[in-house]
C-alpha cells in the first residue's frame, strides 16, 4: 500500500473517530461507551497507517480494529435482546450481522494474513520498465504475458562496474519519461552495488525490488537467496542474461580475457593518481574478492540455449577449480514487478518528489 493510500486511509479513520465522538456526546445511541470505544479503535488505526515500513503489521492492526468493532456491537445487542429493528439505521442483531458480513469477514482475513482480499492494481495500466539486460530474456517473457502496457528499456550489463554511471543512467531514463504518459516505472534492478541509490522519483512513482543484485530476482526471494547464501557463501551465479551480456565481472565471477582487460584499464587510471605503489595495492585489493569462490552455479530460468549455458558455467568451474552446481531459477519476482503485483514486504514504492535510500537492514532499501 502507497503512503498517499494510507493517508487517505488514515484521514477516513479520523473523521469516523470525530464523528463518533461527536455523537457519543449528545448520546445518539443508547450505550454511550460504544461510540468512543469505536472511535479510539480508528484513532489507533489511523496511527498505524504512518507506519508503512512493514505494511503487512499496519494492515493486521487495522483489520483487528474494524473487526473487533463488527464483535463488539454484535455482543451488544445480543445482550440487549434486540434482534430486528424497523430501520437500517437503528441498532439490531440483523442490522450487526450485515455489518459484520460486510466489513467484519473481510476484516478477518486482513487480521491472519496482513494484507486485503482483493487488488486495485488489476487496471490496465502504462509503465515504463528500465531494467538491466542480464534481465533481458525474463522482464520480456513477464512482460509478454502482462495485461499492463509495458515500454521496455534495457541497459548495458556492464553499468555494474562503475555504479555512479549506472545511477546517473537510470536517472537520466527516468527523467526521459517525464514528457509522456507512463503512470509508473518499475526498475528491473536491486541495490546493485549503491548504484540505485538516491535514484529520485520526478513526477511518476517508482517500483524496485528489494534486492542486494539481480540474483535475487533469479531466485524469487530474497528468503531463498538468504538460504543459499548461508547453505554456499561462496558461490557465483551465472543465468542466461549474464552469460549473454557479460561484460567484466561485477564483482560476481569472472571470465579471464575481460577481467584482464578490466584490470590493466584500471591500473592506468589508478596509476596517473596514484602513484605505482598505491596502484599496485587498489588493484590486488580488488582482485581479492573472487578468490573467495569456490562453486559456479548456473541458474536455469527454462529459457535460452540451456545446454550452452551449462556448458559455459562447466568450464568457468574447472578453470577455477570451483564446483559447479545447477539449480532452478523462478520468475516470481520479475512477473510480480511486471504485473504491479506488489506488496511493501519485497518491493519499494518511491513517491513522485521522494529518493531511493540504503536501509542499512534487511529491508535493504527505503524511500526518502
Amino acid at each position: 500500500m502507497s503512503f498517499g493510500a494510507r493517508v487517505s486511509i488514515a484521514i477516513i479513520l479520523i473523521l469516523t473517530a470525530a464523528v463518533c465522538f461527536f455523537a457519543a456526546t449528545f448520546h445518539f445511541l443508547r450505550n454511550g461507551w460504544i461510540l468512543p470505544l469505536i472511535g479510539v479503535l480508528c484513532l489507533f488505526s489511523a496511527l498505524a497507517c504512518f507506519h508503512g515500513k512493514h505494511s503487512s503489521i499496519v494492515n493486521r492492526i487495522i483489520g483487528t480494529a474494524i473487526f473487533a468493532i463488527c464483535v463488539i456491537y454484535i455482543a451488544n445487542e445480543i445482550i440487549h435482546r434486540n434482534f430486528i429493528s424497523s430501520s437500517q439505521t437503528e441498532p439490531s442483531l440483523l442490522n450487526a450481522m450485515q455489518c459484520f458480513l460486510c466489513w467484519g469477514l473481510p476484516a478477518a482475513y486482513v487480521m491472519v494474513f496482513g494484507k486485503i482480499p482483493f487488488s486495485f492494481k488489476s487496471a490496465k495500466r502504462k509503465i515504463k520498465i528500465i531494467a538491466c539486460e542480464a534481465l533481458s530474456y525474463e522482464i520480456k517473457q513477464a512482460a509478454a504475458k502482462s495485461r499492463h502496457e509495458t515500454d521496455i528499456e534495457l541497459l548495458a550489463f556492464g553499468l555494474h562496474n562503475t555504479p555512479d554511471e549506472l545511477r546517473d543512467t537510470i536517472q537520466s531514463q527516468i527523467d526521459e519519461c517525464e514528457d509522456q504518459d507512463y503512470e509508473l516505472i518499475a526498475l528491473g534492478y536491486g541495490l546493485c552495488s549503491r548504484g540505485t541509490a538516491d535514484i529520485v522519483a520526478r513526477s511518476i512513482p517508482i517500483i524496485i525490488p528489494r534486492a542486494h543484485d539481480c540474483i535475487t530476482l533469479f531466485l524469487g526471494s530474497r528468503e531463498r537467496y538468504n538460504k543459499e547464501f548461508a547453505a554456499h557463501p561462496g558461490t557465483y551465479y551465472y543465468s542466461p542474461g549474464w552469460i549473454d551480456f557479460k561484460e567484466g565481472d561485477v564483482q560476481q565471477g569472472f571470465i579471464d580475457d575481460v577481467h584482464e582487460r578490466n584490470y590493466q584499464e584500471k591500473y592506468r587510471q589508478y596509476l596517473e593518481k596514484y602513484g605505482e605503489e598505491n596502484a599496485k595495492y587498489l588493484i590486488e585489493q580488488e582482485q581479492q574478492w573472487y578468490q573467495h569462490y569456490t562453486r559456479a552455479t548456473f541458474i536455469n530460468m527454462g529459457l535460452g540455449d540451456i545446454e550452452a549455458y551449462r556448458k559455459f558455467t562447466h568450464e568457468i568451474a574447472d578453470s577455477h577449480n570451483w564446483e559447479y552446481a545447477e539449480i532452478e531459477g523462478s520468475m516470481s519476482l520479475i512477473e510480480r514487478l511486471v504485473n504491479l503485483q506488489w506488496d511493501e514486504d519485497d518491493f519499494l514504492y518511491v513517491e513522485p518528489g521522494h529518493k531511493i535510500a540504503e536501509s542499512f537492514d534487511e529491508d535493504i532499501i527505503r524511500e526518502d
